[in-house]
């Protein structure tokens, strides 16, 4: 991936996502695509009714 210009990941024949490979590696266009590059972009969360979503910290994790 370093060295290509674009990257395609497909699921059965069907485009999942098409970048940069840094844009799929940060910003996955679906759990299968974040799966795909590896699961450490894969958080578990809940979302409760009328909440917003929330994940477990971590202390390497950005804080907004």
């Amino acid at each position: 991936m370093a060295l290509a210009d674009l990257v395609v990941v497909m699921n059965h024949g069907r485009i999942e996502q098409a970048a940069t490979a840094r844009e799929v590696f940060n910003k996955p266009a679906s759990a299968f695509v974040a799966r795909f590059i590896g699961g450490h972009n894969v958080l578990p969360a809940a979302v409760a009714r009328g909440a917003r979503a929330t994940a477990p910290s971590s202390p390497s994790a950005p804080t907004a």
